[in-house]
């Protein structure tokens, strides 16, 4: 009999009107998000490598490592094919050098700012409206509407259960909108290779890993819409409730939990960090001239007597400790840097930790994080990614200073361009650090987006379990 309900309700879905619609819509729906995302995904990757060899063509043309200008890029990620999350909205470099902290810049929106008011639509958006909408509008009615049809009553008239009955509705409409949604994500999982799109065996597993989310998340809204259905007798009813729900559920509930996470908690902005940032800059700079009067002062004192051949002697002594005073102020001034951001930073990870917390009631947000986490476009990107450049900065810093020194340090390259001496390219760019994006692994992000997909298996199980209680309980008449 379970069987009997499961064919029944497949069969009833197929043979909607909205059916038709249904699976004309989501197919278009989804190869475009395919589409567009390859296409998006290769102008990022042409921008990304135009960028790298114009800079390296650059570099190679200057004479001293003085001159060198690094900038580290971000790679592009064909994971935002399926959601593109926060990628596009962080800045896609970062000037290397020992003066500058780590800053991203020039994102996507600011050469295209009309993306940021009208965004992407990636399979995840897909997913998260459109498909939970489907699922409400098939769902709304499935046992009230039988019951006004008159259909109910013609159905227990038999010795049947309705335990098989409202588990063989789940099941049959679980299949009959969830079968159909795997022909256009086969088709788009085929355009990616067809197009050569750069894809690991990590990136398979993680876009497995999206997939079963996507499916979890369709079987909340398909157990929700029942649940509705059981506890109202009238369809007009349950379908204005599903509807309050499923605008509640989507576009309130996230929301809400960031910005009451924003309000309880208070984060420097911009301007005030930059404003620390500027005090600290007078206040090492002011220290740094001291001790470079001083320091010249001396020198001055010590060659008074000498002639001008012995004092330019002398001259390299006092460029030196100069060169030291002024990368003990960087360094000072660095650390002191780091610390504000550090802060902030703390401060602002805090605010994510309970937005994100308080936004996981909702499992449009739940679904949202752990596709995010999946395609490495999650919140903590813009972390990951400082990190990682924060890493390569002292690296490549260590390596200049290295290069510096072996060449008298910079001092001495700028005393022989005010000297006049001509000098030839004699750098060899060969050994000099690369920076390359290193995304999470499979097992990083099956970790931290297990929480979201266990929150979606139970609202999935509770809901259910509350259609089917309520359901034992349901008045036939």
């Amino acid at each position: 009999m379970f069987w009997i309900f499961i064919q029944k309700e497949l069969k009833a879905i197929i043979q909607s009107p909205k059916f038709i619609l249904y699976f004309i819509t989501i197919t278009v729906l989804i190869l475009l998000s395919f589409y567009f995302g390859i296409k998006e995904f290769r102008a990022y990757e042409r921008d990304y490598e135009t960028a790298i060899n114009l800079m390296e063509e650059r570099n190679k043309s200057v004479d001293s490592w003085v001159k060198i200008v690094y900038m580290a890029y971000r790679a592009p990620n064909p994971m935002q094919i399926f959601s593109s999350g926060i990628g596009y909205d962080l800045g896609r470099y970062s000037k290397i050098n020992q003066y500058n902290t780590i800053t991203l810049e020039n994102s996507l929106f600011t050469d295209n700012p009309i993306f940021a008011v009208f965004r992407f639509i990636d399979f995840t958006f897909i997913v998260t409206v459109i498909l939970s909408l489907f699922a409400i509008l098939f769902t709304f009615d499935s046992v009230n509407g039988e019951k006004e049809q008159g259909t109910m009553k013609l159905i227990f008239s038999n010795p049947v259960s309705r335990s098989q009955y409202i588990r063989g509705k789940f099941v049959g409409t679980f299949i009959g909108l969830v079968v159909p949604i795997l022909i256009p994500v086969l088709f788009g999982l085929l355009m990616l290779i067809i197009f050569n799109v750069p894809l690991t065996f990590s990136d398979w597993m993680k876009i497995l890993l999206i997939l079963s989310a996507s499916v979890l998340y369709l079987a909340f809204f398909i157990a929700l819409g029942i649940f509705i259905s059981t506890i109202t007798h009238f369809s007009s009813t349950s379908f204005l409730i599903s509807l309050v729900f499923w605008i509640t559920t989507i576009f309130i509930l996230p929301r809400l939990g960031i910005m009451t996470a924003g309000q309880l908690l208070k984060v420097p902005s911009d301007a005030e960090i930059e404003s620390q940032k500027d005090a600290i800059g007078i206040q090492v700079g002011s220290e740094e001239s001291d001790s470079i009067r001083i320091a010249y002062k001396n020198y001055f004192e010590r060659t008074r007597d000498l002639s001008e051949d012995e004092r330019k002697n002398k001259r390299s002594e006092v460029l030196k400790e100069v060169e030291q005073i002024q990368q003990s102020g960087l360094n000072k001034m660095n650390v002191l840097f780091e610390k504000i951001i550090e802060s902030a930073q703390n401060k602002k990870n805090q605010v994510i930790v309970l937005g994100l917390t308080m936004s996981r009631f909702s499992p449009a947000s739940a679904y949202q994080l752990a596709a995010m986490t999946s395609c490495a476009s999650d919140v903590y990107l813009k972390n990951r990614t400082e990190e990682q450049m924060k890493s390569f900065k002292q690296k490549y810093t260590e390596f200049i200073q290295k290069k510096l020194t072996e060449k008298g340090g910079a001092l001495a390259y700028y005393q022989s361009v005010m000297d006049g001496v001509t000098r030839k390219n004699t750098i060899d760019l060969a050994d000099l650090p690369r920076y390359t994006s290193v995304a999470p692994s499979f097992g990083e992000v099956i970790t931290t987006a297990l929480l979201d997909i266990t929150i979606l298996i139970i609202l999935t199980l509770a809901i259910f379990t509350g259609a089917y209680f309520s359901f034992l309980k349901y008045d036939l008449r």
